[in-house]
């Protein structure tokens, strides 16, 4: 099996063992008598029981949740492309490491910044989402379009190819071949970052949609197993993102980086 196959499938088995985690406190409860306070492990039947009570908000918070990170994911994915691709073909060799800096900035201030500029709308969550996945994409594209490869060299210089289209034909697919992976890191994030965006304007505003939003209502309300319910939620949300867009595009573009160029 492939690398990368084993590596989508972690994202699987880690939600397989969190649902299995969720169980332990009834397990516990029912063979050994144990039982954990509900701000620990609530039982497993009132945390489905949140959720087949009001699957209408449930099901309307997830599809916000996961339709706002999959078009943050779009923008994000353009923008990584374009700035990593930007500085290995104008050899703006800092630009990678002013990036880096950016995105390792402490998120609360970033969000504050953000809240400030552009307000506590929809627009926000989408923006830290952004800003969150935008540079695994951007790191990839700059590795991989800035590696010196013997094959790209003696194709640009037996087709007599300009340095444009040496990074049209050559290197932007070799780019795209492996973004898969790289997808597979900046969904997720764009995931994290909406849903921490929702919770951020809950405690501003008095409404806030998305999982974000119904876990900040279920502290609020002090309903452990709504927020038990909207954690699992989100995490389905973040490990099948991540399982689901590096397996389709591994069957979309099969062949590795190296296969590009034979």
């Amino acid at each position: 099996m492939k690398h990368g196959t084993l590596r989508s499938l972690n994202y699987l088995v880690l939600f397989v063992l969190t649902v299995l985690g969720v169980s332990i406190g009834s397990l516990l409860d029912l063979f050994a008598g144990q039982r954990f306070p509900d701000y620990l492990y609530p039982r497993t039947s009132a945390v489905f029981a949140s959720l087949t009570g009001n699957w209408s908000e449930w099901l309307n918070a997830f599809l916000f949740t996961s339709g706002l990170s999959l078009v943050a994911g779009v923008i994000a994915t353009v923008l990584g492309l374009i700035l990593g691709m930007a500085s290995s073909y104008l050899r703006l060799w800092s630009l990678e490491w002013y990036m880096r800096l950016i995105w390792s900035m402490p998120l609360v201030a970033i969000s504050v910044y953000l809240a400030l500029v552009i307000g506590l709308g929809w627009a926000f969550g989408l923006t830290l989402a952004v800003f969150l996945g935008f540079y695994p994409v951007a790191k990839h594209a700059f590795d991989v379009s800035s590696r010196p490869h013997e094959g790209i060299l003696a194709l640009r210089a037996g087709f007599s190819f300009t340095k444009y289209q040496e990074y049209r034909y050559l290197r932007l697919p070799l780019v795209l071949s492996g973004l898969g992976t790289a997808l597979g890191s900046a969904l997720p994030l764009c995931v994290i970052g909406e849903t921490m965006a929702e919770y951020t304007i809950g405690n501003i505003s008095p409404f806030s949609p998305g999982l974000g939003g119904m876990l900040l209502l279920g502290k609020s309300q002090v309903n452990y197993p709504k927020m038990w319910c909207a954690m699992i939620l989100m995490m389905a949300v973040v490990f099948f993102s991540g399982f689901l867009i590096e397996f389709l595009w591994r069957q979309i573009v099969p062949y590795k980086d190296e296969e590009v160029l034979h």
